[in-house]
Formats: C-alpha cells, structure tokens, sequence
C-alpha cells in the first residue's frame, strides 16, 4: 500500500482547512460569536472549542504531512484516526443542519461538505 500521496493530500487539506477556518470563520463566525451579548462562561468556552479546533485542524495536517513524508504500516492510526475525526465532524455539522429546520442549514452550516469526502478518502487509503 502506498500511503504517502494521500496522507500528503490529506495533510495539505487539512493544512487548508485550518487557514480557512481561522481566517474566514474568524470573521464570519468566532467574531459575531464573542460580540454576541449571552452568559459569558458559555461565550468563554465557545473561544477555547473555537481555538482547539483550529489546533486539531493544523496539528492534524502536519502529522499527515509527516506521515506522507515517511510513510509505513505504522502510520495506518493517524490516517484512521483524523479520517474519523473528520467523518464525526460532518455527522455533527450534518445533524444539527438537518435538526435546525431552517431551509438553508445545510448551506449555511456546509462545512461537512469538506470533511465527509476527507473521512472517506483517508478511511479509503488504508484499507
């Protein structure tokens, strides 16, 4: 199996990810968020999940960049690994779009569309 040129992608997207997540859910998202006047432990913790995940999305491309970089049957756990992180998070974005009920959730909330075919594509690679 060769593993490097998806894991080299994977990486490269996830790299991409955390850019677009920062930079444009910054402004479109995480700011409106803080300005937004509701109870301020709730608003506090949102900032912290807001900040982890832009470290998973980064952290997450550099190891699959590592491992692409240096592939072997040992790194089959990380690809596994971020490929089920990304599956959970278009379930998540998918099930609240869905339960919300507003006619456009699935647009709005769209980013399952970047990590379902993620998921899947890093599940594919190792099997």
């Amino acid at each position: 199996m060769v593993m490097s040129p998806i894991a080299l992608v994977l990486g490269a997207a996830s790299l991409f990810l955390a850019v677009v997540h920062v930079l444009g859910g910054g402004r479109a998202v995480a700011r409106p968020m803080l300005a937004a006047d509701f109870d301020v432990v709730a608003r506090d913790t949102m900032h912290v999940v807001w900040h982890g995940v832009s470290a998973q999305l980064a952290l997450a491309g550099l190891g699959l960049i590592a491992t692409g970089l240096a592939p072997s049957a040992s790194t089959e756990p990380l690809v596994r690994a971020v490929a089920t992180l990304y599956l959970a998070y278009a379930g998540l974005f998918l099930w609240i779009a869905i339960a919300s009920r507003r006619r456009r959730a699935l647009v709005e909330l769209g980013q399952w569309m970047a990590f379902l075919p993620l998921g899947v594509a890093g599940w594919l690679a190792t099997l």
